[in-house]
């Protein structure tokens, strides 16, 4: 018997099965799920859409169609609100999560393809809204179209091999005090105000195109990109990488850094331990005695609640790993360490 038929069967026998019979087929990956069977997706049980914990993410989605709206820390920022469903297996199959992400695809085909007035951060909030579309499974053109073009873009940026990605701020408008102190991002690195480098979103997306949809050639492109984020230079780049610069005389701070070091390693580790650049590194050999280190006699895993959190924050940073099982049953940590460590 497999592993993962180990589990199965120990999910299945839970007093939680209901819920964990929805949620087999969750997680960063669609390649291995039973949800997505011969090239298509299988409804979530419609016993399971009854569920609090569906409800409550589904009662998320219906957000202001406004850029402000995609990213943020908050349950019902789309970021967040999208990617739990996804997360617990929920693709534009099931009606009621369709019903609820039809107006954001129809408001993506609104929006410009690139670089927009409407904000600096335009191509970044345009890919975020793509990246979630093309998961929940809509393979529309357009969708695809930004996900080959921001993976060429990084791709073309990682195949130099530059980690040195600061520069001095002396010859840029005075930067707010509350900047000064972190590093200034070389702002010939961003094209239409997006960044050339990679981020943690672009990694989710990748993940899934690379088993869905790559080409042998893209599939080689997102396996140099993991090498790159799992390369000891690009750990050692500051974490959320700095500060850039939004001309005429405006500063950002950046953010989403593709970093494990804290409560997020497992979320970085079930996102990234399928690809072979991740697997030889040194950063995932590390990763992977760590985790096995938590494996049990019945070959399911039990990771430190740190690794598990569920609390408010971004989905990306590791703050949403519940699978909305009970925690105050003794085998919660065993049932979602081995959900992420087996099933990702």
């Amino acid at each position: 018997m497999s592993e993962k038929d180990i589990l199965l069967n120990y999910l299945l026998s839970s007093e939680e099965s209901l819920l964990c019979k929805a949620v087999l087929g969750a997680g960063i990956s669609a390649g291995s799920s039973p949800l997505y069977q011969n090239g298509k997706w299988s409804k979530v049980n419609n016993e399971a859409l009854s569920h609090p914990i569906f409800q409550y993410w589904l009662s998320q989605l219906p957000g202001k169609k406004i850029l402000s709206a995609l990213h943020g820390s908050f349950d019902s920022c789309f970021e967040n609100a999208c990617g739990k469903c996804l997360q617990f297996g929920f693709t534009i199959q099931d009606n009621e999560f369709k019903s609820e992400l039809d107006p954001y695809l129809q408001w993506f085909f609104t929006l410009p393809p690139t670089f927009s007035e409407i904000s600096y951060s335009y191509d970044f909030y345009r890919n975020l809204l793509a990246f979630h579309l093309l998961r929940a499974g809509y393979e529309h053109q357009s969708i695809i179209e930004t996900v080959q073009f921001r993976l060429r873009q990084v791709y073309d940026f990682v195949k130099q091999d530059r980690y040195d990605i600061y520069i001095s701020s002396e010859d840029f408008p005075a930067m707010p005090k509350n900047f000064q102190n972190k590093p200034f991002v070389d702002p010939a690195l961003f094209q239409n105000g997006m960044s050339v480098f990679p981020n943690i979103h672009d990694m989710i997306a990748f993940r899934y195109y690379n088993q869905k949809m790559a080409t042998t050639k893209e599939k080689e492109w997102i396996n140099r990109i993991v090498q790159y984020i799992a390369n000891s230079r690009y750990q050692s780049i500051q974490e959320g990488y700095g500060v850039m610069f939004a001309p005429p005389r405006s500063y950002y701070s950046i953010g989403w850094s593709v970093h494990f070091n804290g409560h997020n390693k497992l979320f970085g580790y079930a996102l990234c331990h399928v690809f072979p650049a991740f697997q030889s590194s040194v950063m995932g050999k590390e990763m992977f005695r760590l985790f096995e280190s938590f494996q049990l006699p019945d070959h399911t895993y039990e990771a430190p609640s740190v690794y598990l959190q569920e609390k408010t924050g971004y989905l990306v940073s590791g703050s949403h790993m519940g699978m909305g099982l009970n925690r105050r049953k003794k085998n919660w940590r065993q049932l979602e360490s081995s959900f992420w460590l087996m099933l990702s």
